[in-house]
Order: C-alpha cells, then sequence, then structure tokens
C-alpha cells in the first residue's frame, strides 16, 4: 500500500493555554532555535537536503503551532511523532489546516502531470462547488514540460489539492536527485473536521477524499469520520540518567572548541580532551550528591 504521511499542520489554542510541554519538545529536538519574540518563536528542523520549521505564534486572541512538512519528516524519523501529537492534544485545540500527501512512482511524472490538467482544466470538485485548476509548468530532465496543478488555489474551499513533480521540485530547489514520483497532496481546512488521530495515521482521511484527483482507494484502509476525540498517542518513557547525560553532551559547543584545538596543533585535541576531564571531576567533587 501506498504510503500516507501527514506534511503539514496547524494547531490553534485560545490563548494562554499552556504549551509548556510542546515548547520543551521543541527545543529538545529541534537543530536550533532560529528566533524567539514576544509574538512568535520559531525552530528549525533538517531532513536530509530539505530544511523546515515548527512556529508558535501568538496573536489577541489565539496561539498556533504550526509544523511544516520537512520538520514533520524528521520528527517521524525519530520515533517521537506520537509524543508531539500528545503534547499538542494535551490543551483543548482545533486542527485549523493538516496536508495529507501520497507519492505515486512513476517514470515519467511530466507525462502523468499533463495528462491530469487535461483531465481537470476547467475545474475539480471535492463537494458541490468544482475549484479553478491552475498549473505551472517548466521544462522536466527530458526537457519535456512538467510542474505544478493545482485545485483551489488561493481560495477558502475547505479542501484543496496540490498535483506536482518531486522529483523536478526536489532537483530545482536543493539540486538533489531522488526516485521519479507524482505527489498529491491534499489540503483540509478546519472545517472538515480533521483531528490529531489523522496526523498520526492520515490514510483513512487522505483515500476518503482523493477519488476526484483519479486515484483509486486502496484494500484495507479503514473508514474516515471527521473530529476524533480521545486519541491516545504512544509516547516516551521518561530517559534514563545515561541517556540525559549524552543529550546534555550533544547539546555542548563542542565544534568551536575542535576548532580551536586544531589552532593549538597536534596536540590540542589531547589538551582540550584532558581539560574537560579536569573540569568534569571538578565539578563532581565540589558538587552534592543530590545536585543541588
Amino acid at each position: 500500500m501506498r504510503e500516507v504521511f501527514c506534511d503539514w499542520l496547524d494547531v490553534t489554542y485560545a490563548k494562554g493555554e499552556a504549551l509548556d510541554g510542546v515548547r520543551s519538545f521543541l527545543s529538545e529536538f529541534c537543530d536550533e532555535v532560529e528566533w524567539s519574540r514576544e509574538d512568535s518563536t520559531q525552530y528549525a528542523f533538517r531532513h536530509g537536503v530539505e530544511t523546515g520549521s515548527v512556529r508558535i505564534e501568538r496573536s489577541r486572541t489565539v496561539e498556533r503551532v504550526s509544523a511544516s512538512g520537512a520538520s514533520l519528516a524528521r520528527i517521524r524519523a525519530i520515533g517521537v511523532l506520537g509524543e508531539y501529537l500528545g503534547l499538542l492534544g494535551d490543551a483543548p485545540h482545533n486542527v485549523t489546516r493538516l496536508d495529507a500527501t501520497c507519492d505515486v512512482p512513476t517514470v515519467n511524472p511530466g507525462r502523468v502531470i499533463r495528462s491530469h490538467y487535461r483531465a481537470t482544466r476547467d475545474g475539480l470538485a471535492f463537494g458541490r462547488k468544482a475549484l479553478k485548476t491552475s498549473k505551472l509548468w517548466s521544462p522536466g530532465i527530458d526537457g519535456i514540460d512538467t510542474g505544478t496543478v493545482w485545485h483551489g488555489y488561493g481560495s477558502d474551499a475547505k479542501v484543496k489539492a496540490k498535483v506536482y513533480d518531486k522529483g523536478h521540485q526536489m532537483l530545482e530547489r536543493y539540486a538533489a536527485v531522488v526516485p521519479p514520483a507524482v505527489r498529491y497532496e491534499l489540503t483540509f481546512r478546519r472545517e472538515v473536521g480533521a483531528s490529531l488521530r489523522d496526523a498520526y495515521q492520515p490514510a483513512p482521511i487522505f483515500w476518503h477524499h482523493a477519488s476526484p484527483l483519479g486515484l483509486k482507494r486502496p484494500s484495507g484502509v479503514p473508514e474516515w469520520s471527521p473530529g476524533a476525540v480521545g486519541c491516545v498517542f504512544p509516547r516516551r518513557e521518561a530517559p534514563t540518567a545515561f541517556e540525559r547525560a549524552l543529550r546534555a553532551v550533544e547539546r555542548l559547543p563542542l565544534l568551536d572548541l575542535a576548532r580551536l584545538a586544531r589552532e593549538v596543533g597536534p596536540e590540542g585535541v589531547a589538551v582540550i580532551q584532558r581539560q574537560l576531564g579536569k573540569r568534569l571531576q571538578q565539578i563532581l567533587d565540589e558538587a552534592p550528591e543530590d545536585g543541588t
């Protein structure tokens, strides 16, 4: 069965809801905090060549946690998606945007996308009203046009779609070569009734709405229902003291120390290692056993 994954997630709260657990989680696993201001904080995540972010934004009445596709891919890769979603669900919330995405491998994505555009150029409907279809072409690797088709771009439709050449996008944006595939992406707004369950298991909501794109629902996909309540997501056990110690070492500015060691000369690394050992032992000797 083709994998379906969550490629964007916005969750909104009434202002003043406690999001301390979410902030602690992001600080623990992000590559860096890109900025932090009174009205927003942005955490950077890297997944392969792609860089994404999770932003916590505040307005006069609401707070929003917005996670990009690359940040969610990184969170999935390190095995803590359930914990992240569980923390998001600890306070009353609304899922105000969820993108569910499926990549379909094909030897000629450009041909598939152009064919899709010809079949839907007069509009595509996920409900009673047809959405406007638009496109953007550019020459592919073989010199033949490929690109992106949008359905409902810029509209306030409850369900919108995007179909594009994923390999072409990765090559143009990151100079990265990936297996050829057509990416089908559905964007769901709040009115659809998407939930955090759909971010964890997006196949049901994707295939429930995907038939207008010409995709056939695979067998074995559970039926989708809106507004799941009471979902329980897997969370990590509390890290051991050893795991916390290793994580603390990983956060040390070792790159700067390594550069300085090289400037010292051949013995620089050994000198730095000895000094780190001495300093650690000094702190242990001076600190009480309870760490206070």
